[in-house]
């Protein structure tokens, strides 16, 4: 039986209730008609996330993007595939009816939003400014993702979406038909026409008027008529529901997910107290949908499920994480370093005695995962990386700063009962506020997962004080709780939002107990935590210190998870629910590094984020070297990369600018004076920009053709050589100049060239690589005098690089 045949036969079958039943991500098990639950929602951005499930932890998207490699983003599209087939099928053995959220296979991945402007907090998440970049890279991710039907890709946020994040659910992004077609539009069509993915899921906010959930301009008319879109289209969680709650443009939640389906919607991504079946029978009685409507959607979210061999009760992979995955991360840890800048310090000389390892960042696992990210199958961190690379070295370490930090969970030896015993009272109530209790028991620790099904629960007992100071204290988790420490409420963190903290900062007395209450409306997606950070009011003089005995200093500085990202509450100078207010470091950061400066030590600075940090007390170092969030084998990359074991190569996937001065506002989503390609000013390092421990020439280049017409391709060749005494690898970049424009990036490719040797690089460009987009948004391929740039980095800096003109006749209009 085909899939459609059998997806048509299922829908006869199915009651109208049991269609209701299908239409979130939560799918319901129909047992008469062998219909397994199924939930569609799993992330997997750059590694599976599945709670109490090991996953090996790649680095952010944003660091894949620094290697410019198509091949190593297919690897893991496969790899990730391979543990989340595994995981679902363990996911089966325990429940054989079905599987729950974060088990099953359609992967929330790739974001293809274009990272417009650095402020955004999930910028981490994306490949970079460049729509040639981003569409590349993310076609390879989903081909190996997608590999023989085993996983569902589903790309996001179709298709305008950046920040800021406070504005997210209400923000109305206006938009240009030129910047759309130009910036916005093409990694998704290029994941669509190119990549096949399986699904897309619609923006928070609205585009030009209208908001994602309901976009049928964009869901019907460019995805499905325009680019031949026959997967499924999800929403973004609860956006169905915002129609009516924050945007107004439903008077109801029937009226919300019956808007939202006829525009296209096929599975509502859904988190609340009340089924969402009850809006969709809802909206049948009022006369707002039909049953066909219903059908219509389900028949592309059953025919992914059936593709992928979930519509039924079925046997599937059982193989865990291996030691290739971990090297694969390794690797691209390695491949995503970016050397910024470099005097001669890097890489570290031999026979070095003491080095001092400053920097909130230098010892803390988490901070190097970003954010999305399960539980690593190992890791290192830098400190740990560098004791165990440079053994015979004396390594000082003092983290300089509390920010940004990583709290851990409150143990149970810190927590005590009514009846002094270790842990808290809990009590679990019917509804979803204080009620009737329907149990208690005592808990080691204040702790929430969602599978555990929902409802209002409180902990009470006494925090014991480990230690006199000032300390952190609150939860981590997707909020709906609050926090009281002796009857004062002190963390209230009532509104959900992805993983984060809650904290505030009280001081503590060693022995001394505190009357501590923990609250939380525990939601079937959530979860939450109790969690506790102790600051260190000498943390300065401890580096100063550590640097007056050291003979040279490694930094580590920039930000974590915990600081930008998806919808946070986080209450710091700079920083604004996630999105970041400046680009230079926090203050702490800025103090840690003047005092190294004043140590008069050589010294480098290695940066962790989500995007580009400018900063003048990092600009004064010796050597820089990017690192993004490298994932579970950042460390051990870091410290190969530091000693010369490994010679960095990757490229900037964005524009570090000087200040946030330089840009537009925020809240402008117009293209102008953004990113490398309409951006005027001097940047700091520009997009494409990466040294490297050896040098290359380019030379001996050559076109197929000097004169060709509209709408034929074109190759070109040139070769690379390494003059440098160390093997190494060049990304070869290709910049199109068009006549009365800028220059932007056509293709690329990662090459390595051993020392002494040369390489011969062809690559072919096709009539879109070529084309132009009008001020209407249609798009071109057009008369006149054209120039290639082939190069290590963009044309006009000091990366080497060979120009090639060429002549194109005729005028051809390209499908959008």
């Amino acid at each position: 039986m085909t899939t459609t045949m059998r997806v048509e036969q299922l829908l006869r079958q199915l009651t109208l209730a049991e269609k209701a039943g299908l239409m979130s991500n939560a799918n319901a098990a129909v047992p008469l008609l062998g219909l397994p639950a199924y939930d569609h929602w799993t992330e997997a951005l750059h590694g599976l996330v599945s709670p109490g499930e090991a996953a090996t932890v790649y680095p952010a998207p944003i660091a894949l993007a620094a290697s410019f490699d198509t091949d190593l983003l297919h690897t893991i599209g496969r790899e990730i595939t391979v543990e989340g087939r595994a995981a679902h099928t363990r996911a089966l053995l325990r429940s054989p009816v079905g599987t729950g959220m974060s088990e099953g296979l359609s992967f929330m991945a790739p974001n293809l939003n274009i990272l417009r402007d650095p402020r955004w907090g999930r910028g981490q998440e994306t490949l970079g400014e460049c729509p040639q970049l981003t569409a590349q890279l993310g076609v390879a991710l989903i081909r190996g993702l997608q590999a023989d039907d085993r996983a569902c890709a589903v790309a996001k946020h179709f298709a305008v979406h950046s920040g800021p994040e406070p504005l997210r659910f209400t923000f109305e992004a206006r938009v240009s038909a030129y910047d759309l077609a130009d910036t916005y539009l093409p990694a998704f069509r290029a994941a669509v026409v190119d990549g096949d993915v399986g699904g897309l899921m619609t923006v928070y906010n609205a585009v030009n008027g209208q908001p994602g959930a309901s976009h049928a301009g964009l869901v019907q008319e460019t995805a499905r008529a325009t680019w031949g879109f026959s997967g499924f289209v999800m929403s973004d969680c609860n956006a169905v529901r915002f129609l009516h709650q924050h945007h107004r443009t439903a008077a109801s939640d029937a009226e919300a997910v019956a808007v939202a389906v006829k525009s296209g919607m096929d599975t509502e991504l859904y988190a609340g107290p009340v089924p969402a079946a009850a809006a969709y029978l809802d909206a049948v009685a009022q006369g707002l949908l039909t049953e066909a409507d219903l059908d219509r959607a389900l028949a592309r979210s059953l025919a992914v499920r059936e593709r992928l061999g979930v519509l039924g009760v079925h046997k599937a992979d059982a193989e865990a994480p291996t030691a290739d995955h971990a090297r694969t991360a390794l690797r691209a840890a390695q491949q995503g370093l970016v050397l910024l800048k470099n005097d001669g310090l890097l890489p570290l000389a031999v026979g070095i005695q003491r080095i001092a390892v400053i920097g909130p960042l230098a010892d803390d696992l988490d901070s190097m995962l970003g954010n999305y990210h399960g539980q690593p199958t190992q890791g290192l961190t830098p400190l740990q990386a560098l004791r165990e690379r440079f053994p015979g070295t004396g390594f000082l370490h003092a983290a300089g700063a509390n920010v940004p930090m990583t709290p851990v969970d409150v143990p149970t030896a810190w927590l005590r009962t009514e009846t002094d015993t270790p842990g808290l009272d809990a009590e679990r109530h019917a509804g979803f506020g204080p009620s009737e209790v329907v149990s208690r028991w005592v808990d080691t620790q204040a702790l929430w997962f969602g599978r555990a099904g929902q409802g209002f629960t409180r902990w009470r007992g006494w925090l014991v004080a480990p230690a006199t100071g000032r300390w952190q204290l609150g939860s981590h988790g997707t909020g709906m709780s609050r926090l009281w420490l002796d009857d004062a409420l002190i963390a209230d963190d009532s509104h959900p939002h992805a993983p984060a903290d809650c904290l505030a900062a009280v001081d503590l007395v060693q022995g001394r107990r505190y009357r501590l209450r923990f609250e939380l409306m525990g939601m079937p997606m959530g979860f939450s935590r109790l969690v506790a950070f102790p600051e260190v009011p000498d943390a300065l003089a401890q580096a100063e210190a550590a640097m007056a005995r050291a003979d040279l200093v490694l930094a580590f500085v920039g930000l974590n998870g915990r600081l930008e990202g998806e919808d946070l509450p986080v209450q710091l100078p700079g920083f604004e629910g996630g999105d970041r207010q400046t680009l230079a470091l926090p203050a702490e950061q800025q103090q840690l590094l003047a005092a190294v400066q004043r140590s008069g030590k050589p010294w480098a600075a290695i940066v962790m984020a989500g995007g580009a940090v400018s900063d003048d007390h990092i600009d004064a170092a010796g050597a820089v070297m990017q690192a993004w969030y490298p994932g579970q084998e950042g460390g051990r990359a870091i410290a190969q990369a530091l000693a010369g074991d490994v010679n960095p190569a990757g490229r900037l996937p964005v524009t570090v600018y000087r200040d946030v001065a330089d840009l537009p506002p925020f809240e402008s989503y117009a293209m102008t004076g953004r990113t490398y390609r309409y951006f005027d000013g001097a940047a700091r390092y520009p997009f494409g920009h990466g040294l490297s421990y050896t040098r290359f020439d380019y030379g001996n280049a050559a076109l197929s053709t000097e004169v060709l017409q509209a709408g034929d391709g074109l190759r070109v060749e040139v070769d690379v050589r390494n003059v440098g005494s160390r093997d190494g690898d060049e990304v070869v970049q290709v910049y199109l100049t068009l006549p009365g424009t800028r220059h932007s990036l056509r293709a690329f490719t990662r090459i390595h060239v051993a020392a002494g040797t040369m390489q011969r690089v062809r690559l072919e460009l096709d009539a879109r690589q070529l084309s132009h987009v009008a001020d209407d948004g249609s798009r071109w391929v057009g008369e006149g005098r054209y120039t290639l740039h082939l190069g290590g980095g963009q044309p006009g800096t000091a990366a080497p690089g060979v120009a090639l003109p060429f002549d194109i006749h005729g005028r051809v209009q390209l499908a959008n």
